[in-house]
């Protein structure tokens, strides 16, 4: 005890209140849910707010199969995810992950105790039983230490707790902005880009570049040269600069060629590529793992260095799971089957796509011509012959992804400058609540009562009401065996 502040004591958390464990009304019988008293999940846990809304209800029916708290109790959940932690804000009820701590308000000021319990995820953990699934039962948790201080002490530590966790709270949200801020930045800055917004003040200064009509006849005679189709071509300009070409993606690249036309040895090594090393939004590919050329004939989809792969299933498409294949081994990858290939015609024009497709609005239209059943949804190949697609100038193209990635740099440092923000205030409340209850965050009073005394009376009222509700039971036990024996004589 000598390491606690003066006039602490660290009984154990069954000493200063009552604890509950919570469970779930029959399913069953959909008369035990409605809208009368919220039913919480560990779901509903983890904030300083009170709870007093929760995502499902117990109907009044309900609530007799449950076990109601009242308000002021402090809920703990200790299956699966251990040591979140909430506090009710009204009568409600919690579901068997979840056991709750009923403070005896003579000891623990509710609030304090709230605070307290979102110190123990570390004890919880490393008291749990050891199974798949960490749990901590009701008897488990009745052990748990705590850390009383005087009564008076404790309705300090909580007004500056408050007020302290109320600005780390205010940080949080306003930090919480920023990645939906860089969001809406890359995606305005690749809306531009494909605009033609990003670089007007460049066409002013290069005026006399190739069109892209000259860059498209280029792509033209390739592709007649290579004995490829050459797509009918839309020059319906629109909104775009007089030096594009409004065209489809299919004039310019080759939609999943494959290995066609190429002499392979199968004894190469080639890079496998899952879906799952693709990183959302980026287009970087993380890793690389080699297998035999001879191991991936027909049942992968091939692709060669500088390709671009195009996730077409549902929902790696909607989250941005494009890339540019690179550092492939010996220039040859293999993957899943769910990627559709962009290869162009003329090489080194590819990155303008890559930004092209990564633009949201693209991926939103490509939902709209999902084929498949629920669950397996892809975007087909016709999509990718149909969709106009905005040519610039090849310098054009060449300066645009210049931009666009210096823009998405400094978007990148912001970026990184968030997560150790994000890191900082992360650590910042258990730093705070740390320092609450080694009792360095409010001078102490000397005029308070130790806790030791506070709880020493509570036992011997305890033990007086333990004595007398005995004794009522002696003489209730003593009277009925004389009524019983009087009938007997009767």
């Amino acid at each position: 005890m000598s390491d606690l502040p003066k006039g602490w004591v660290r009984p154990r958390l069954v000493d200063v209140g009552t604890i509950v464990t919570g469970n779930t009304p029959p399913r069953r019988n959909p008369k035990s849910y409605g809208k009368d008293y919220p039913w919480v999940k560990p779901g509903d846990l983890d904030s300083n707010k009170a709870i007093t809304e929760t995502e499902e209800y117990l109907s009044e029916y309900g609530s007799k199969k449950a076990r109601l708290l009242p308000p002021g109790t402090t809920l703990v959940s200790c299956i699966g995810l251990l040591g979140k932690v909430g506090y009710a804000g009204t009568t409600l009820a919690t579901n068997q992950q979840i056991n709750s701590v009923i403070f005896n308000k003579e000891i623990v000021f509710s609030k304090y105790g709230f605070y307290y319990c979102k110190t123990l995820k570390k004890w919880l953990e490393k008291n749990a039983s050891a199974t798949t699934v960490s749990i901590i039962n009701k008897s488990r948790l009745s052990e748990a230490p705590f850390l009383l201080p005087p009564l008076n002490e404790q309705l300090r530590i909580v007004a500056k707790l408050e007020k302290l966790l109320t600005k780390v709270d205010a940080s949080k949200e306003r930090l919480g902005k920023i990645p939906i801020i860089l969001k809406r930045f890359r995606q305005s800055v690749l809306a531009a880009a494909c605009s033609g917004r990003l670089t007007a003040d460049w066409r002013e200064k290069n005026p006399d570049v190739e069109p892209a009509e000259e860059f498209l006849k280029r792509i033209q005679q390739e592709r007649k040269k290579k004995g490829m189709n050459n797509p009918e071509i839309t020059h319906e300009l629109g909104i775009l600069p007089n030096t594009w070409v409004n065209t489809k993606i299919s004039v310019v690249y080759d939609i999943n060629p494959g290995h066609k036309g190429m002499k392979i040895d199968d004894s190469l090594d080639v890079s496998f590529v899952p879906m799952n090393m693709i990183e959302e939004g980026t287009g970087v590919i993380h890793t690389e793992i080699f297998r035999k050329y001879k191991e991936v004939k027909n049942n992968y989809t091939k692709f060669i260095e500088d390709d671009i792969l195009f996730a077409k299933i549902t929902p790696c498409m909607e989250n941005g799971k494009i890339a540019i294949a690179k550092n492939l081994s010996n220039r040859i990858g293999c993957g899943t089957t769910e990627l559709h290939v962009f290869r162009p015609v003329l090489r080194g024009t590819n990155t303008f796509l890559f930004y092209f497709l990564l633009q949201k609005e693209i991926r939103e239209m490509a939902k709209g011509s999902f084929q498949g059943t629920s669950g397996h949804l892809r975007v087909p190949v016709d999509f990718f012959e149909d969709i106009e697609f905005p040519l610039p100038p090849l310098p054009e193209q060449q300066e645009i992804v210049r931009r666009v990635e210096a823009l998405f740099k400094v978007a990148a440092q912001i970026e990184e400058r968030y997560k150790k923000a994000k890191a900082y205030v992360d650590k910042l409340t258990q730093s705070i609540l740390a320092k609450a209850f080694r009792g360095e965050l409010m001078p102490q009073d000397p005029n308070d009562e130790p806790a030791s005394v506070l709880l020493e009376r509570i036992r011997e009222e305890r033990a007086k009401k333990q004595v007398k509700s005995q004794t009522r039971k002696t003489r209730t036990r003593r009277r009925q065996r004389l009524q019983n024996q009087l009938q007997i004589d009767i």
